[in-house]
């Protein structure tokens, strides 16, 4: 997966007004990400292009942190377009078992920065 294939896939979900499949979408990409960088860092480039957008800000943005920080996570410099200005607004994700303070008082700092709170163990997949 590309960082355009991934924002053109969580747009289509966000039409369907599916916001727990654009999560897991997300999440999908951010894996596929960190496959390449630890198998070959030298396909880096393929996430170069600049992603359009999804229609939403927040994903926009959120899509920009995960791949911003697995770059980061494996030395590498990120693509420019994952240098984005934070959310305007904080953006909280809903947790099942937290409430929205608890899901902002344990969001990674990384995400937390750009004004995105995300319960780090909805972060985590299998």
């Amino acid at each position: 997966m590309t960082a355009p294939l991934a924002a053109a896939t969580i747009a289509g979900a966000l039409a369907e007004r599916d916001e727990a499949w654009a999560f897991k979408l997300a999440l999908q990409a951010r894996d596929h990400l960190r496959e390449l960088l630890k198998a070959e860092a030298g396909l880096a480039g393929a996430w170069e292009a600049i992603p359009d957008t999804t229609g939403s800000d927040e994903w926009d943005v959120f899509l920009a942190a995960l791949a911003g920080h697995e770059f980061e996570y494996a030395g590498l410099a990120a693509p420019p377009w994952t240098d984005r200005s934070p959310l305007a607004a904080p953006w909280t994700l809903d947790s099942p078992r937290l409430s929205a303070e608890q899901v902002r008082d344990r969001t990674p700092e990384w995400l937390a920065k750009r004004h995105i709170f995300v319960n780090p163990r909805d972060l985590k997949t299998a």
